[in-house]
This record gives C-alpha cells, structure tokens and sequence, in this order.
C-alpha cells in the first residue's frame, strides 16, 4: 500500500511536468538580451568537460587515464541524444506550432524565438536523465568497478550541469511580452 501511493504520487507529479499547457495574452514576446539558441553551443561544451571528469573521475572507472576518451565519446554520443530529445519533444507535444513541412532553420527559430522557451527546467532534467543514463551505463558498465556507482553519478553529473546551464539560461536570456 505504501509504495501505491508513492507511485500514484509520482505518476502525477510526472504529469504535471510533461503536460503543461501556457497560456498568453495577445501578445508577442521579444527577447531583450539573446535568444537561448546562442548560449547552446556554450552550454553544450561545459556540460560534456564537467560530465566527463564527473563520471571519470568519480564514477568508479577503472584507470579513469586510459577510458577518458571513452568516457568522452560515450558523454558526447548520450548528450547529442540528450540535447535533440527535448527539443522533438518541445515541438512534438509542447506550445509551438510547427508544421512539419517548413525548412528545420523555421522549425528551429520557432522553438527558439517564438515565446518565452526557457528549454532547460524539471522536465528538461526528467527527459535527459531518462535518455542519458541508460546510453552511458550501457556503453560503460563494463569499465567500472560499481555498477551503482557509475548510475548515481551519471545522474548526479547531469543534475549538476542541468541546473548550472538552467541558471545560465534565466540570467543570460532576458525577454519580455
């Protein structure tokens, strides 16, 4: 019974995250400072070097030295992943309308330009946990001495850049209705 209604709370919780609806006056939205589109590549960079060295370093790789490139290749194939996802899911089931006929440079400046689109929040977290720990664990359970290990700092590395890059987005990326 307990762990029901730890389950049931999850379940809702999770749609409460996935399935937001927002609502804006008749209005437009311009962003005053810079779009998120140009922090990515910013925040694409520091989140595969802190990644790496989270997971090399403290994910119990044997001879952390030697895998570093492996555990580099295998962080930028899980974060390409990571990256993409969210942003199918933002024009799949999020707030902007996009038809799937339009040039991927629209489909992009859409998703980017369109609206207030902080991309990087809980459900942001939620979805590249979900994508990344199975890839890197996968590619890497067999160079480690603690399998457990490696899962909790998978995501303790993904947690950490998630909310540095969030943080950097809200500062940086100013806009207005």
């Amino acid at each position: 019974m307990k762990y029901k209604n730890i389950s049931v709370f999850l379940m809702a919780l999770l749609f409460v995250f996935l399935f937001q609806t927002t609502v804006y006056a008749d209005s437009s939205w311009h962003w005053l400072t810079t779009s998120p589109l140009y922090v990515l590549p910013f925040a694409v960079v520091f989140t595969i070097a802190i990644e790496t060295f989270i997971i090399a370093k403290f994910g119990s790789v044997i001879n952390p030295a030697k895998k570093a490139f492996k555990v580099f290749c295998v962080v930028c194939v899980s974060n390409i992943f990571s990256f993409i996802f969210p942003y199918v899911f933002v024009v799949l089931i999020g707030d902007t309308p996009v038809n799937f006929g339009d040039p991927i440079n629209e489909v992009v400046n859409m998703v980017f330009n369109e609206g207030p689109s902080y991309i990087i929040t809980l459900r942001y977290l939620i979805m590249t946990l979900f994508v990344e720990i199975p890839i890197v664990y996968f590619f890497l359970r067999k160079d480690v001495l603690s399998r457990k290990k490696l899962v909790l700092f998978i995501a303790v590395a993904n947690i950490i850049t998630t909310l540095l890059v969030a943080i950097t987005e809200h500062v940086v990326c100013k806009g207005v209705w």
